[in-house]
């Protein structure tokens, strides 16, 4: 007999693109929101095991997959190291956020969507400049614009949601990897939004008690 893994567990998934590489190690910019994590290289599946998944996502063999360079895109399962203190202008001391990525898979060019337009031809008044980061701010817009959905934004949570209020036989999902503090947010946010109480979330203890 012959196992195959047809799909990877959507908890804790994500997609990015690598904008770094080194000889034994990269990083690479998530998609979902603007930060980079740090993944090695022997972190990419086996090349068969690669093929099964991408088939399972309906890929077909013969759609080029990028390979392991800067602009590559990847899925892989994105977690949180072990958090380093900084010290910012303040004095006050506060960690920063450090992720890793893991069992990284190559998908074709162009699978990730980068950018979306909303609409064209908008008028606002700005209302606010960041005086941290040039050319950004705040406005306000003549006329309401339609978002990305919540599914478009987060398509691995809203996948996990789904799958548990789709299927009632399916007692618990737990992501098999520390999340940082925004990951916990998004899946908080859309066990709320999308359960409407049907739905809740726990914190499993990461570490002894005693």
């Amino acid at each position: 007999r012959s196992v195959k893994l047809v799909s990877c567990n959507a908890a804790g998934r994500s997609e990015g693109t690598i904008n770094v590489m080194k000889d034994q190690f990269g990083f690479l910019h998530c998609s979902e929101r603007p930060v980079d994590s740090y993944f090695k290289l022997f972190e990419l599946l086996p090349e068969k095991l690669q093929k099964d998944l991408r088939r399972g996502m309906g890929i077909c063999s013969e759609d080029k997959t990028s390979e392991l360079t800067a602009g590559a895109e990847v899925q892989f399962d994105l977690s949180l190291q072990k958090s380093s203190q900084s010290k910012p202008n303040n004095g006050k001391q506060q960690e920063k956020e450090q992720l890793k990525a893991q069992r990284l898979l190559l998908l074709p060019p162009n699978t990730i969507v980068k950018t979306k337009v909303l609409a064209k031809g908008i008028k606002g008044v700005v209302q606010k400049e960041d005086p941290r980061q040039t050319y950004s701010g705040m406005m306000e817009l003549d006329e309401e614009v339609q978002t990305m959905t919540l599914e478009e934004r987060h398509p691995y949570v809203y996948k996990v949601v789904q799958s548990m209020l789709n299927d009632e036989s399916i007692p618990s999902i737990v992501f098999p990897e520390a999340q940082s503090v925004k990951e916990d947010d998004v899946v908080m946010d859309l066990v709320e939004t999308l359960g409407k109480g049907k739905l809740n979330c726990s914190h499993l203890p990461t570490s002894d008690p005693r």
